[in-house]
């Protein structure tokens, strides 16, 4: 296989549907699967998935959250995780010693990996490098305007793997299961939730044709599309990581979906 473009970082905004993402690229010939998976939807069905030695103690918190207030929160369990952290992986230097520490079999597979960005004041923790949907560029933040600082993405860039960027599109019919996401996330943390500005920052950015970086290696994913088991989306996805076709894909798709709109 050409080495150029091996590996896909799926960059996301928390919420977008990243990890199944990732889930359903692993099941393609040449990429590395996960020892794991599965779609967990309570506590017990996440320690169902869960590896003696997968310390996200984040997610085991917020599922006991979601099962005390009875919430249903439908995500996708990939293990092991495959996430550089940018607080350990700044430089390329660093950022390729990450690598090959959390996925020791990237010569033999490719691999689908997500990133946890710290960089922007603002933000919190983030699984993408060049933007988040509830904050628009320009926006004061402690009397300052916010501007984005690329240099998590500068540090992918100087790789050779493609960066799948997710959007979600506001107007789809996922839009109020992403921003209850965001609801059940902000009162487990005791934050301020406000739907209105969250829905406009996060459309005002989707309508932004200038958004994303563009780069050969980069590709704009409408990820509702993939939910709503449109081929021509599925047919795009997979060329530009240069796989062939599985037949069952939208299986997977219908499974996922069952559980999101269960309620």
């Amino acid at each position: 296989m050409n080495q150029i473009g091996k590996h896909v970082l799926v960059d996301y905004a928390a919420g977008t549907f990243g990890d199944f993402l990732r889930y359903l690229i692993s099941l393609h010939d040449g990429f590395e699967r996960f020892k794991d998976t599965g779609f967990i939807t309570t506590l017990e069905s996440e320690k169902k998935f869960r590896e003696e030695d997968y310390d996200d103690e984040a997610d085991k918190k917020l599922m006991s959250f979601c099962e005390k207030e009875n919430h249903v929160f439908t995500k996708v369990q990939c293990q092991p995780n495959k996430r550089i952290d940018f607080i350990k992986a700044n430089t390329i230097d660093k950022f390729n010693s990450e690598f090959d520490r959390l996925m020791p079999n990237n010569k033999d597979y490719r691999q689908a990996y997500k990133i946890m960005s710290i960089i922007n004041d603002g933000t919190g923790p983030a699984h993408s490098c060049v933007g988040v949907t509830w904050l628009t560029e320009g926006a004061v933040i402690n009397g300052t305007p916010f501007k984005w600082n690329y240099d998590d993405y500068n540090v992918v860039r100087q790789t050779d793997h493609k960066i799948i960027f997710i959007s979600l599109s506001p107007f789809s019919k996922y839009r109020d299961i992403y921003l209850e996401r965001h609801r059940i996330w902000d009162d487990f943390y005791g934050r301020d939730h406000n739907d209105k500005l969250h829905l406009e920052s996060w459309t005002k950015n989707y309508m932004n044709d200038d958004y994303y970086p563009k780069h050969k290696l980069n590709y704009v994913f409408e990820i509702n599309e993939l939910l709503d088991k449109n081929e021509d989306a599925y047919l795009d996805l997979i060329n530009f990581i240069n796989v062939k076709p599985i037949d069952n894909w939208k299986a997977y798709v219908d499974e996922f979906n069952g559980l999101l709109f269960s309620k």
